[in-house]
């Protein structure tokens, strides 16, 4: 089998999912993890103006 963890930040597939993906790794199957942050929504503390182009900046 095949697992794939996708989460938004680092360390939360560790704090999330750990356990499981350690457990899924004794049984022999492939984890693999992805992390998708967008760099840009944890440095601001509401979704200002600012915020809003560095997100959209950095869709493509």
């Amino acid at each position: 089998m095949s697992v794939l963890c996708v989460v938004p930040h680092p360390d939360d597939e560790v704090l999330g999912a750990g356990a499981t993906m350690a457990r899924h790794v004794e049984d022999g199957d492939e984890v693999h993890v992805c992390i998708l942050p967008d760099g840009v929504t944890s440095r601001y503390d509401e979704r200002t103006k600012e915020a809003e182009a560095e997100i959209e900046q950095r869709r493509y």
